[in-house]
């Protein structure tokens, strides 16, 4: 079997395709939970029977906890993107970092009793700074194949144009349930658009997997 696609980096390794030859994907979501649209996805996918993994920003999960525990009762993973996600986070040092990743994963942990062992930077900007505390916090870095994009103003059709053409076997792709404190993001085209990528994926022959079983390595460290 082959495996994950994982690019030697500054002080660890990132992910961003999972292992190809069964013709599976993978789907994530970043910046919840987010009341409004964190649930609304939650029912689009256990209609459809899909797993997802969610990178959770601590400052909403210290909101909505409830949010949290249903994703993981519904039986979905659930991943470090950091306490605040500031945008101004690629200026500060790798302490601040390491608090930012500690303190999410603290939360984590006291409500649904997992302790993440992926991470998610902010915007999916790396640095040597910000390597460097993954890595010494015991994390593997996530990234993502393809995105929808809707982090910004658009559409439904646009996310599902930007998501559906060249999906293929091994992708991991990104979408949205929440946001952050400065952004004014609206997430009801993703939610419009979700329920097409889903069924056009398996319409081209692919089954939604677990990220876990994709990259072929493990979401939670042991307690």
């Amino acid at each position: 079997m082959s495996r994950s696609i994982v690019r030697r980096a500054w002080f660890g390794d990132v992910y961003e395709r999972g292992i190809v030859g069964q013709n599976r994907c993978a789907i994530t979501f970043d910046d919840g939970p987010l009341p409004g649209a964190t649930n609304l996805i939650l029912d689009i996918l256990k209609s459809e029977n899909v797993p997802a993994t969610f990178f959770v920003i601590g400052q909403n999960v210290q909101r909505h906890p409830e949010l949290l525990q249903r994703m993981v009762r519904e039986g979905h993973i659930v991943a470090n993107h950091t306490w605040s996600h500031s945008h101004y986070s690629m200026l500060r040092g790798w302490r601040y970092w390491r608090r930012e990743i500690e303190q999410t994963d603290a939360i984590i942990q006291s409500i649904v009793d997992v302790t993440p062992a992926w991470f998610r930077p902010p915007m999916g900007v790396r640095t040597p700074i910000n390597m460097y505390a993954v890595c010494a916090s015991g994390h593997a870095c996530i990234m993502w194949t393809k995105r929808g994009m809707d982090g910004v103003a658009t559409t439904a059709e646009r996310i599902r144009d930007r998501i559906i053409p060249g999906l293929n076997d091994g992708a991991v792709l990104l979408l949205h349930d929440g946001r952050d404190n400065a952004s004014r993001r609206d997430p009801i085209p993703t939610i419009q658009a979700l329920p097409q990528i889903i069924r056009a994926a398996r319409e081209s022959g692919l089954t939604w997997t677990p990220l876990n079983t994709l990259l072929g390595i493990e979401p939670y460290r042991e307690q």
